[in-house]
């Protein structure tokens, strides 16, 4: 609630006549409006207060270069594989190749998350967030369509 609101809906209250609801109403009120004052100190103490360590500032300037590169990998695995039409995986044991149709359904997979990695250093914006949307339903799809050929 804002505090015109709340201000409002408090003074509404104390016109009505005497009642239990009404005085635990008025302590609701007031509990909010404490928890209120809480949540904005804690806030505001919180602000500014801590600067980040060397290894946080160390992350935030890998991490996107990190996002990069994995989906420049992604990339190339998916093309080649759409390309050759034999998708291979490699587990802790084994290796795994499919061919044909379905490891080029694989293989667009893999471009889509790519590409969707490939948001991951873009500034938020619209664009990005329809970015995303259409190509984890782009990924989500050509999964399925692997799964079902």
């Amino acid at each position: 609630m804002s505090t015109h609101l709340h201000t409002d809906a408090e003074e509404e209250l104390k016109a009505l006549p005497a009642s239990p609801l009404k005085d635990e109403a008025l302590a609701v009120l007031k509990d909010i409006r404490e928890s209120k004052e809480r949540v904005n100190a804690s806030i505001e103490r919180s602000e500014g207060t801590r600067s980040p360590s060397q290894r946080e500032q160390w992350f935030s300037r890998m991490l996107p270069w990190l996002a990069r590169l994995l989906a420049i990998a992604a990339l190339a695995i998916g093309v080649e594989a759409i390309w050759t039409s034999e998708y291979c995986s490699w587990g802790r044991t084994s290796v795994r190749c499919t061919h044909g149709l379905k490891a080029q359904f694989e293989g667009g997979a893999t471009v889509a998350i790519g590409f969707l990695l490939a948001t991951i250093p873009v500034q938020p914006s619209l664009w990005k967030r329809l970015a995303a949307a259409f190509l984890g339903v782009l990924t989500y799809g050509l999964v399925i369509a692997s799964l079902l050929s």
